[in-house]
């Protein structure tokens, strides 16, 4: 909370600076202002697109590794952690 509040802090007296010494007219600073807002609207969208896309992209992974078990070859009578004696197999 106390990153936020620095933040909206340091960015509202950036933008002061800039009108009050600067002389820069108010439109340019609402067009920043605005387009600010929607970088970060569309960096949050595209984060979460990214996130269902990546999420999506591993559970078919995750799918096509159930087919390839070596389990899957072992003998059902035989249990794969008991080793036969280094005589016998």
């Amino acid at each position: 909370m106390r990153r936020l509040l620095s933040t909206f802090v340091f960015g509202g007296a950036f933008i002061w600076v800039a009108v009050v010494f600067f002389d820069v007219p108010r439109e340019i600073i609402w067009v920043f202002l605005v387009l600010t807002v929607v970088l970060v609207f569309s960096l949050v969208l595209a984060g979460l697109f990214g996130g269902a896309f990546l999420r999506l992209m591993r559970r078919e992974r995750r799918s096509k590794r159930w087919f390839n078990h070596p389990e899957a070859d072992i003998e059902p009578g035989k249990d794969p952690s008991i080793k036969a004696p280094s005589g016998e197999q």
